[in-house]
């Protein structure tokens, strides 16, 4: 995957998290190695208080949509293979409030177009813009500076 496209799907997953009051600790374009399935880009997410499935949710598919929205393709989260860890927690935390399958897919959907249409707005893309733009730059960026740069853009 191309890194400006990994630099806006992290930086995706930073501004929704911080939008619903999640606080990002770091966001990198160079994940560590580890056995877990490989991994484009990371970012570490801190709760104040326990998120609920929907914030989860949203966050997780906040990196595609974001994605989408840099390649101008508005696409599927479940069928892009770089997106797949995205989808499958996305998939996990969705399985209370829609525990049939097709329910499911419909709710992650809907929640993947609402998505779109947020980044969508100029200071919600603006922001990712330049925490991308960051991350490019520096390849790792840490909490304050990804708080300068959302609440910058967000008011």
């Amino acid at each position: 995957m191309p890194e400006s496209q990994t630099a806006y799907h992290e930086a995706g997953h930073c501004v929704m998290a911080v939008m619903l009051g999640g606080v990002v600790e770091v966001a990198t374009i160079v994940p560590d190695l580890d056995e877990l399935p490989k991994r484009y880009g990371d970012v570490r997410v801190r709760w104040n208080s326990p998120p609920g499935w929907k914030k989860q949710v949203l966050v997780a598919l906040a990196g595609p949509a974001a994605e989408m929205v840099f390649r101008q393709e508005p696409l599927h989260p479940g069928f892009v293979q770089e997106w797949s860890e995205d989808w499958k927690i996305a998939w996990e935390l969705s399985n209370q409030p829609a525990t049939n399958e097709r329910k499911r897919v419909l709710l992650l959907e809907q929640i993947s177009q609402e998505l779109y249409q947020v980044f969508g707005r100029d200071d919600v893309w603006n922001s990712a813009a330049a925490i991308a733009d960051e991350l490019l730059a520096h390849e790792t960026i840490y909490q304050e500076q990804i708080d300068e740069i959302i609440k910058f853009w967000i008011r």
